[in-house]
């Protein structure tokens, strides 16, 4: 649940010339008490307070885990379903004295009880719903207005991020991993300055922070799953081989990274696809010595505050690698 309580972002007004601001941070406000509230106490959705707090090492995936697996899937399932409740107050309520109305929503009698731990009323039966807060009864107006901006994402509505804008996550990573101020400034500063656009995306897994071009660029992951944690990675492995076949263009202090962090070929032979394609090592020359490279397996990824301002230099000089040769991997394999 820790995902919920970091990622809530801080208030965001919305223009609107039926609800004002005040009334807004109120909903923010309220949100926010809902999203603490239950990060406090789980069983206020249901949630089971004897399972352990497990994590994955880095190395790990979830399907080797399959306890663990099961418990998160169960965990978030929840809280989505909760907030996806909530959320289809706004966006389909009818209003009526003071009360969102739906006619037909699927609504769990203990979501119900911790919306009315949070003062809201709620009334119903079978699957006809209202919902109000007496105390400030344009608080609904709020919701109705935030959800209407959110649509049907109930991820960005959980975290009041009403553009779909993630990049407020970034001061918070810098907190998180003490790292100097204005480190990301910097960062997307020397991605900028070469074309690549910012961008972002929320799934199950992780919320990612994306410096992107035509091919691939920069992601910066945070999730809860591994602690929580942060990992620095370049966005895709395309382009890698092709580039490795044009070694002789690229510097040697560049190389010398590829070596470093490509993956040495193990002849596992998953690249061929059970002999479809043919193997993707590609020999590469350096000093004298030769290394056969596996450009499927780049282990150019780094975690918590193992990052820095040379390593994203050299994930720039990758993602640039990429641009250049990524066009031509299908014909290089």
């Amino acid at each position: 649940m820790y995902r919920f309580e970091f990622c809530f972002a801080d208030f965001q007004m919305i223009a609107s010339d039926d609800v004002t601001v005040k009334t807004q941070r109120k909903l923010h406000e309220l949100l926010a008490a809902v999203v603490h509230g239950i990060y406090e106490n789980p069983l206020l959705i249901g949630l089971d307070t004897g399972i352990a707090d497990e994590y994955l090492h880095p190395h790990e995936t979830l399907n080797a885990r399959p306890v663990f697996y099961k418990n998160v899937k169960k965990i978030w399932g929840t809280a989505l379903e909760f907030f996806d409740s909530l959320l289809q107050f706004g966006l389909r309520g009818k209003f009526s004295s003071n009360h969102l109305t739906v006619d037909s929503l699927k609504l769990k009698r203990i979501y119900a009880e911790c919306l009315e731990h949070f003062e809201f009323v709620v009334e119903g039966k079978s699957r006809a719903w209202s919902l109000a807060y007496p105390e400030c009864p344009e608080i609904l107006g709020a919701l109705k207005l935030l959800s209407a901006a959110c649509g049907p994402d109930v991820l960005r509505f959980s975290h009041y991020v009403p553009d779909g804008d993630y990049w407020y996550m970034a001061k918070r990573i810098e907190a998180l991993l003490m790292l100097e101020d204005g480190f990301f400034d910097s960062v997307v500063r020397k991605y900028s300055e070469k074309g690549y656009g910012k961008t972002c995306k929320e799934d199950f897994f992780r919320m990612c922070l994306m410096c992107r071009k035509n091919v691939g660029g920069l992601s910066i992951e945070f999730t809860t799953t591994m602690g929580p944690t942060v990992r620095f990675v370049n966005c895709t492995c395309i382009g890698i081989k092709a580039a490795l076949e044009h070694a002789h263009e690229i510097d040697d202090t560049t190389k010398r990274q590829l070596v470093k962090f490509c993956k040495l070929c193990n002849n596992c032979m998953g690249c061929t696809k059970g002999g479809k394609n043919k193997p993707f090592t590609v020999a590469v020359p350096l000093s004298g010595n030769e290394s056969r490279l596996c450009p499927e397996f780049v282990q150019m990824e780094w975690f918590n505050s193992d990052i820095s301002k040379e390593k994203i230099d050299f994930l720039l000089a990758l993602s640039e690698m990429q641009e250049c040769y990524g066009k031509s991997r299908k014909k290089a394999k």
